[in-house]
């Protein structure tokens, strides 16, 4: 029983540690879109979350497993080029601990 409640007080001492420091992170939220376009780019834009700051955009090929871009930007919107067809992609902005995510997205 005591082995019991230290290992959930273990567990809830490494949640709570690991929460501190990750995104809260807000997968297939509405407040993102993405519209793909032809030659492999897509536009991405966001409603403003978070207090203050600029946004980190980071886009990631899933298939490859490779970062095609990351930056940062005070706008709610963005243009990303060098997506390659049938990849899944995974759009990420996130502002102040928190992530909006949009995954599996197929460029044509």
């Amino acid at each position: 029983m005591i082995r019991t409640i230290t290992s959930c007080l273990m567990l809830l001492f490494m949640l709570s540690a690991n929460a501190s420091t990750a995104p809260i992170q807000i997968t297939d939220d509405p407040s993102l879109t993405v519209t793909m376009s032809d030659g492999g780019t897509a536009y991405m834009s966001w409603t403003s979350f978070g207090t203050s700051g600029n946004y980190t955009v980071t886009v990631t090929d899933l298939s490859t497993n490779r970062q095609v871009t990351q930056f940062g930007t005070a706008s709610t919107g963005a243009t990303i080029t060098g997506l390659t067809g049938g990849h899944t992609i995974r759009f990420s902005v996130s502002r102040n601990d928190q992530e909006i995510v949009i995954e599996d997205i197929h460029p044509g």
